[in-house]
């Protein structure tokens, strides 16, 4: 597809045209799926990972207008879900790790367990609404451990944005999570330590 087709088919999705839309799923999602089983190397999860793209990709698509390159716009997608993707193994890993090694028994009570997954997913699902580059910018923070000067090479923003994002984030969390944050300090610190500074 030539880039003035690309061109044109971005402005008919912006406009809501489903057939245009059609056409977008059919031109990418060959090359969003490989790149994403690629790094997840499981094809449920990657499916699901372009799926929900092109979810975002409909329901945002006014935002489109302002795209210059939507294949490379859907890429940066992608890869913003892949990293959730490895966040979220990350923290399942950390937490099954630190149950065996401290052989803590009253983790296995099935109220304490389940206080933890209601905790967990409260905060999985305030990270997830926050907006993508606050989201991106967090993930690396807290869950990749890059410093912000680190960060913003990686997305190619300032500093001082990088710090903007950092704060709304944790601001976000700490007005949203106050009571859940109690009940998670009640289990082990390691829960929030992505959270720290909160």
């Amino acid at each position: 597809m030539t880039s003035e087709a690309w061109v044109v088919l971005r402005k008919l999705v912006a406009e809501g045209d489903v057939p245009s839309f059609e056409q977008l799923y059919n031109a990418l999602w060959g090359r969003l799926y490989s790149t994403a089983y690629n790094y997840v190397r499981d094809t449920a999860a990657a499916q699901e990972i372009v799926q929900e793209v092109f979810i975002k990709l409909w329901l945002k698509r006014n935002d489109l207008k302002d795209v210059n390159d939507i294949h490379a716009f859907a890429m940066r997608a992608v890869q913003f879900r892949i990293y959730d993707f490895f966040d979220k193994r990350k923290v399942e890993t950390t937490y099954a790790q630190l149950v065996v090694q401290r052989g803590e028994a009253t983790i296995n009570n099935a109220h304490h367990l389940a206080e933890y997954n209601e905790t967990l997913k409260a905060i999985e699902q305030e990270i997830s609404e926050l907006p993508d580059t606050t989201q991106s910018v967090f993930r690396l923070s807290r869950f990749e451990q890059l410093s912000n000067e680190e960060i913003s090479s990686r997305l190619k923003i300032s500093i001082k944005t990088v710090e903007y994002h950092i704060t709304q984030s944790l601001k976000r969390l700490r007005m949203k999570l106050g009571d859940f944050l109690l009940i998670g300090l009640m289990f082990d610190n390691v829960l929030f330590g992505y959270c720290e500074k909160l």
